[in-house]
C-alpha cells in the first residue's frame, strides 16, 4: 500500500488535502488525509482501522466501511498501489 512518488501533495488548509497527479487534481476530505499520512506507517488494514477507531469516536463497521470506500477511491485513481 505504498504512495507512488509520481505526484505532487500540496496541503493548503487543515481539513483538506490537493493531491496532483499529471493533470488530475484529487481533493481528500479529513478521514482520507489520517489514512493518506498513515498508509505507509502501518503494516496491514486492520492496523489502519485501529489507529482509526483510536483517533475517531465511530463505531468499528463505520469505521472499517470509510476505510474500504477511501483505499478504494485512492487505488481507483492510480494513487496508491
Amino acid at each position: 500500500m505504498l504512495k507512488k512518488n509520481i505526484f505532487v501533495v500540496e496541503k493548503l488548509d487543515k481539513d483538506v488535502l490537493y493531491l496532483i497527479l499529471g493533470q488530475r487534481v484529487f481533493v481528500l476530505n479529513e478521514l482520507a488525509i489520517v489514512i493518506w499520512d498513515l498508509i505507509n506507517q502501518v503494516q496491514s488494514q486492520e492496523e489502519l482501522l485501529e489507529r482509526i477507531i483510536s483517533q475517531y469516536d465511530v463505531p468499528y463497521d463505520k469505521a472499517r466501511e470509510d476505510l474500504r470506500e477511501t483505499l478504494l477511491f485512492l487505488q481507483k485513481a492510480d494513487l496508491i498501489k
